[in-house]
């Protein structure tokens, strides 16, 4: 190793080692997103060369998950969740003004782990479904 790359390791180190634990369980959840998104990607009829498609794919696989993610929160809400996610958001306007839609959203449904089950439940037929329309249409 070249005393550029022992610099940046050990930059890469700190960076990590000084991260709280919500942010330890966020890149968490990013390696683990991207594990299932390679996963999904690896099960699409595309030509194993075709890094293009590939990426193209993969940045459609994760705008669709998230609006799926989104719809599945919204479906799946008690009359009483919902009451609580317009105080919720009204909090996150003042808190977190930047924060998008998405994250609102997605961080409203961790504070009711039945409703984040429900979520997960319908992501694994979203993943299935994407994979067999996908292949459909795309026979190789």
């Amino acid at each position: 190793m070249n005393n550029q790359s022992t610099k940046t390791a050990k930059e890469i180190k700190e960076a990590l080692s000084s991260l709280t634990e919500d942010q330890k369980l966020m890149m968490d959840d990013v390696v683990l997103a991207d594990a299932v998104y390679d996963g999904v990607i690896s099960l699409l009829n595309i030509a194993e060369d075709d890094h293009l498609q590939k990426s193209l794919l993969y940045g459609v696989l994760v705008r669709q998950t998230r609006d799926h993610i989104v719809f599945s929160i919204w479906n799946n809400m008690t009359p009483e969740q919902s009451k609580h996610l317009r105080d919720f958001v009204n909090q996150v306007a003042v808190t977190n003004p930047g924060i998008s839609h998405e994250n609102v959203m997605m961080e409203f449904a961790q504070l009711y782990p039945p409703l984040i089950d429900k979520v997960y439940e319908s992501l694994g037929k979203f993943f299935q479904d994407f994979i067999e329309k996908f292949n459909k249409i795309n026979k190789i």
